[in-house]
């Protein structure tokens, strides 16, 4: 995904499309909610995120499902205009 990263957002704003980066890894139970491998997709959806965002891309990030409304979402902080 690296690799082409540029390449996607390029066409994101070529033809004014969202990027959407959705969480794959969710957890099935409470016991492997917010386990190693759901924090590290999230981390990398933020870094991706990041990088749209200074390439001028429309984006927006799911995350984890049934989040409080007052509990923050870990890079709401990036998508600050």
């Amino acid at each position: 995904m690296y690799e082409q990263f540029d390449r996607v957002c390029g066409l994101m704003k070529k033809y004014d499309a969202v990027l959407s980066l959705g969480n794959g890894i969710r957890a099935g139970a409470i016991h492997d909610s917010h386990d190693r491998a759901q924090m590290a997709e999230m981390i990398i959806n933020c870094e991706l995120a990041e990088l749209g965002r200074e390439m001028g891309c429309q984006r927006k990030s799911e995350t984890a499902g049934n989040r409080p409304k007052k509990r923050p979402v870990p890079c709401a902080g990036i998508f600050a205009p």
